[in-house]
C-alpha cells in the first residue's frame, strides 16, 4: 500500500514538474476595436510557474507582441491573486499599426510558450495627425537619443579643440612677449593682495613692475611711504594693515 501511494505521489509530482507552460492575453474592458496609436491596458498570464523569475518577463519592455502591440509600460509583474502558480504581467500597450494580430511566442528560460492573439481589431486612422507620429517616434527615442548625444559629444570635442588652440596660441604669444607675461603676473598679484606678506612682496619688487606702467601717479609714492613706515615693525595690528591696504587699493587696478 505504501509503495502504491509513493508511486502515485511521484507521478503527481513529475506531472507538475514537467507540466507544459501555457499562457493567454486579455485586454481590459473587453475592447474589440482600437485605432492606430491608441493605448490599451492588457494582462499577460503564464502558468504553471512556481517562484517565477520576473526578469524573464521584464525583458519584454518596449517589445512588440502579437505583431503590433508594443509594451511601453509595465505596471506590475506578480503572481495572480487567485492562483499563485499563475504569473501576471499587467501593462500599457500601444497599438502601433493596423496589422493582423498573430500568435505570440514567449520564451521563458528556453521554454517556448504559445500565446494566442487576442480578438482585437486595430483600425487604421483615416488621417494620421501630426501628434500621432510624434508619439510613435517617442517610443523609438533610443535612436534619436544616440544621434543627439553623438552630436553633442562631437560639438563639445570640436569646441574643446578650438578652445585649446586659442589657449595655446595665447600662451605661445605670452612666451614670445616677456613683458606681457610680467604684466599678467603682477595683475594677479595686485588683484589678490590682502595680507602683510602680499604687500611687502609687491613693495620689494617695485623695481620690476614700475617700468611696466605707462603712468606713474603720486599714489605709488604714497604707498611706498606708508610701507617704509611699517615694514620693519615686528607685527602689524589692524591699524597698520588698514592704512597700508587703503593706500594700496588706490593702485590695485594698475594693470587692468
Amino acid at each position: 500500500m505504501k509503495k502504491i501511494f509513493l508511486i502515485i505521489t511521484l507521478i503527481i509530482l513529475s506531472s507538475v514538474a514537467f507540466a507544459e507552460l501555457k499562457g493567454d492575453f486579455t485586454v481590459a474592458g473587453n475592447v474589440n476595436t482600437v485605432k492606430e496609436g491608441d493605448l490599451i491596458e492588457g494582462t499577460l498570464k503564464v502558468w504553471p510557474l512556481e517562484n517565477a523569475d520576473t526578469n524573464e518577463f521584464a525583458k519584454y519592455q518596449n517589445g512588440i507582441l502579437f505583431n503590433s502591440l508594443q509594451l511601453i509600460q509595465i505596471q506590475s509583474i506578480e503572481p495572480s491573486a487567485n492562483n499563485a502558480d499563475v504569473l501576471e504581467l499587467k501593462g500599457l500597450f500601444l497599438a502601433r499599426a493596423a496589422k493582423y494580430l498573430t500568435n505570440f511566442e514567449l520564451n521563458y528560460k528556453g521554454e517556448l510558450v504559445q500565446i494566442s492573439a487576442p480578438s482585437l481589431k486595430i483600425a487604421p486612422l483615416e488621417k494620421k495627425a501630426e501628434d500621432y507620429f510624434i508619439l510613435d517616434q517617442a517610443l523609438n527615442l533610443s535612436h534619436y537619443q544616440i544621434y543627439l548625444i553623438g552630436g553633442l559629444v562631437l560639438f563639445l570635442v570640436v569646441a574643446a579643440i578650438i578652445k585649446r588652440k586659442k589657449l595655446m596660441a595665447w600662451a605661445s604669444g605670452l612666451k614670445k612677449d616677456p613683458k606681457a607675461m610680467a604684466i599678467k603676473h603682477f595683475r594677479e598679484k595686485f588683484s589678490l593682495a590682502v595680507t602683510r606678506q602680499d604687500f611687502e612682496e609687491i613693495y620689494a619688487r617695485k623695481n620690476e613692475w614700475l617700468p611696466l606702467l605707462q603712468e606713474k601717479s603720486l599714489a605709488y609714492e604714497e604707498f611706498f611711504k606708508v610701507m617704509n613706515q611699517h615694514q620693519y615693525k615686528p607685527q602689524w595690528g589692524n591699524e597698520e594693515l588698514t592704512e597700508v591696504k587703503t593706500r594700496f587699493d588706490i593702485i590695485r587696478g594698475s594693470f587692468k
